[in-house]
């Protein structure tokens, strides 16, 4: 394996992917990309029951709009957008609802 360190590092190393030769390139992204709150209606908390918010609709919202471009950039600079066949974005807890 080797590794390239920048703001983020960038792991290389070769292995299979569905039965093929493939060239992993892997790395991480810093910060939350999206956020999650409930909409208007719901954030006064002297007028929200709390039970409500059991069946309150949730609205995801973009984090950090840096977060995402320092993602694109590192992207287009690891030239994955132009070589790579396949991208996979692995959140940690960034549920989509």
């Amino acid at each position: 394996m080797n590794t390239r360190r920048s703001s983020t590092d960038v792991h290389e190393f070769d292995g299979i992917f569905l039965g093929f030769q493939a060239h992993y390139k892997v790395t991480s992204v810093i910060g939350h990309i999206f956020s999650v709150d409930f909409p208007q209606k719901y954030q006064d908390w002297a007028l929200t029951d709390p039970l409500d918010l059991f069946e309150a609709p949730i609205v995801k919202n973009e984090a950090n709009p840096k977060c995402a471009l320092r993602l694109l950039h590192l992207l287009y600079q690891e030239k994955v957008v132009r070589v790579f066949a396949s991208l996979f974005v692995y959140t940690y807890l960034e549920h989509c609802y």
